[in-house]
């Protein structure tokens, strides 16, 4: 029984392991829903779904349900791989299956594919397109049908969200009616031991397991866990489909949720598409900011004189590719942070939040939402801030500046970190990155409004879109660099310090001592260290980011008209 499980399972395991495998959950969740949904909501935008008289069409629904899931399913895949492995290990009194001993999520992806490779990952992708086409498809059509029912016939008319709740239910029946067969089949082929191939040991494929499990348990076995599968379920497909509907949002999408998320996915993008660009001259500014460490002017030597020196030197010392040193790092790192910075702006602004009656952005309402999107996005992109700055800074040892981490790769210098030093390392220097963020992303956003504005008012670039995002995205970069940089240099030199036995840094014991020090041995002109670099990297990276923002707010206001 369900209750007698969970009853088990804290006896052996303890309260926290009902909540094992919740990280790779969340993140499955996110991609899957992120994508499934986003299609489906796509479709029925573009009038896929629905026939003259605005009715869903089922054959449709169904269709684009299933291609949705399909999808959803091939890029969360490993993630469903790692959250079955780690749910699936637990105390040897009570252990079922094979018991795979991952420490945690990204350990479990690192080792998977260390030893199986891309197809280890991936293993059991092809069943997981099929269980979530199924799952998806009788889910979503079945909420859309029974939800169109109720209001069609003036059911429950007084309660949206009463309607939104029995289909939502509705829709978790049929979901899990059609779902767990292979639920079972792929928890089955998830958790099995692998050979040295990669290739499971006691099941070949799905038919194979499908074959097994008939034989052995009998055809009641696919419906194993059917009753906690329906308890997930029911709440999971309310609380995902109820909220969207409850309101009229599949009909009034202006404000949704999932405009929301696009708003704040273009801004992610944006910024991924200026780095691919930029990245070098982040290179050379992180090795300006950690040369001369705690050394007086005159007292160290000097491997790069400014940005042009600096490309010369790396390229020529180390080679090109030098030059993208840390680039999946700060592609990680310009996601997080300008997912949320330009995200909440961009929805604070939609909303009017921070505009006023005449439709101009408020210096402090701006000032506010670019901060705390600023804010919010460099600490969730702490960890990939210091993987890139340790692994910009690795060089030749001719010209070697700061201290030399080891790491091979984003991937392996996070793994690293984290096997040494917890998630406390993963967050080294995320104290200053508060600041950097709030005040950067604040002074710019702010800036480039009012520029544009300015611009405008006085009827220059009036009808050149693009120039007009380009002039003003410059005095951006401008502003931002001025109020940066001296944050910018404190969390280049907290991330990039070497630690004790103890994980704690042997050169500054926080962003205060490292203000301190930073002023006694260098002097306040080393806040400024690497700053023509920064504006450097910072000019081109914002007018690259912002003209694309922009260009991707029109195109999308375009889609949706």
């Amino acid at each position: 029984m369900f209750q007698r499980a969970i009853y088990t399972i804290i006896k052996h395991d303890g309260v926290a392991s009902l909540q094992k495998g919740l990280v790779p959950a969340l993140w499955f969740q996110l991609v899957v829903n992120g994508v499934r949904l986003g299609i489906y909501q796509h479709a029925d935008d573009y009038g896929l779904l629905r026939d003259d008289m605005n009715n869903t069409k089922f054959i449709n629904s169904l269709f684009f349900g299933s291609l949705a899931g399909m999808v959803g399913a091939f890029f969360g895949s490993p993630l469903q791989l790692v959250k079955t492995q780690l749910m699936s290990y637990s105390s040897e009194k009570i252990a079922v299956g094979t018991q795979h001993a991952h420490s945690g999520m990204t350990y479990a992806i690192m080792k998977i594919y260390r030893k199986n490779g891309l197809s280890g990952l991936f293993r059991g992708a092809h069943g997981m397109m099929i269980r979530n086409s199924i799952g998806s498809a009788s889910q979503i059509a079945s909420f859309s049908m029974s939800k169109e029912w109720m209001d069609n016939n003036n059911l429950f008319q007084q309660s949206k969200y009463l309607s939104a709740f029995i289909a939502g239910n509705i829709g978790a029946i049929m979901k899990t009616v059609t779902l767990t067969p292979m639920d079972v089949i792929m928890t089955r082929l998830y958790n099995q031991a692998v050979d040295a191939n990669g290739r499971g040991l006691l099941y070949s494929g799905i038919l194979d397991c499908a074959r097994k499990i008939t034989k052995t348990e009998g055809l009641l076995a696919f419906y194993k866990g059917i009753g906690p599968s329906y308890l997930r379920q029911a709440p999971h497909s309310v609380l995902l489909l109820g909220p969207k509907t409850a309101g009229n949002m599949t009909r009034t999408r202006k404000d949704g949720v999932l405009r929301d998320v696009t708003d704040m996915a273009m801004g992610g993008i944006s910024a991924m598409f200026a780095t691919l660009f930029t990245n070098p001259i982040e290179v050379v500014k992180t090795r300006l900011q950690l040369q001369g460490e705690l050394a007086a002017r005159g007292k160290h030597a000097v491997f790069y004189r400014n940005v042009p020196h600096g490309l010369f030197v790396i390229g020529r010392a180390e080679g090109l590719l030098a030059l993208q040193s840390g680039l999946p790092a700060m592609l990680g790192f310009q996601f997080c942070l300008n997912t949320f910075r330009l995200g909440v702006y961009r929805i604070s602004e939609r909303r009017g939040l921070i505009t006023g009656g005449d439709g101009r952005v408020s210096v402090v309402g701006g000032a506010v939402a670019a901060g705390l999107g600023g804010t919010l996005g460099s600490i969730a992109g702490t960890p990939f801030f210091l993987v890139k700055t340790r692994l910009q800074a690795q060089a030749a040892k001719a010209i070697a500046v700061g201290h030399q981490h080891t790491h091979s790769g984003t991937f392996n210098a996070l793994i690293d970190i984290y096997r040494r030093e917890g998630v406390k390392g993963i967050f080294r220097g995320v104290y200053p990155q508060i600041p950097r963020g709030a005040v950067g992303s604040s002074s710019q956003m702010v800036s480039f409004a009012y520029a544009k504005q300015w611009l405008l008012d006085r009827d220059i670039c009036a009808t050149s879109p693009l120039l007009l995002s380009f002039l003003g995205a410059n005095l951006g970069g401008i502003v931002m660099t001025f109020c940066l940089n001296p944050f910018d240099v404190m969390a280049t030199r907290l991330s990039n310090q070497p630690v004790d036995s103890n994980n704690k840094g042997t050169l500054y014991r926080g962003m205060s001592d490292c203000f301190l020090k930073m002023l006694r041995s260098e002097g306040a002109g080393a806040f400024y260290k690497g700053v023509g670099a920064n504006y450097l990297r910072l000019g081109p990276h914002t007018v690259l980011l912002l003209v694309c923002w922009d260009q991707l707010k029109i195109l999308e206001e375009f889609l949706r008209s």
